[in-house]
């Protein structure tokens, strides 16, 4: 039995995460500071988008060339009330240090544009 017991801890403090944190993975807003409202930061994290009224699970993720600052996802959303998927384009602005600045935001159906700066 504390044979049985030592292996079972062994295999939970060994066991991988379920997913390895993304480059892009972080609070991202326009103002960092704001904590209500549609201006609150966006977060990114075990490949989920958390938006202010809306959550995306991340399914495919596909990197566009070399440079670790392009990707693009698949994702399927719900928010209020309704479900939808989205084709999406991430570019990540680094700094001289090579830490993330900024995060753009493509919606590759609707067009739309938003740029983001890191808050964390």
């Amino acid at each position: 039995m504390r044979k049985l017991v030592s292996s079972i801890a062994l295999l939970v403090m060994t066991a991988a995460p379920a997913f390895a944190a993304d480059p892009f993975d972080g609070a991202w807003a326009y103002d960092c500071q704001a904590n209500n409202g549609d201006i609150v930061p966006t977060v990114i994290k075990d490949r989920r988008i958390i938006y202010y009224e809306s959550e995306c699970d991340i399914g495919t993720v596909t990197p566009i060339g070399a440079a670790d600052q392009a990707w693009t996802l698949a994702a399927s959303c719900a928010g209020e009330g309704e479900t939808w998927d989205r084709n999406i384009l991430l570019a990540m602005e680094r700094g001289d240090d090579g830490e993330p600045v900024q995060l753009i935001e493509v919606d590759l159906d609707d067009g739309y544009v938003v740029a983001r700066r890191r808050c964390d």
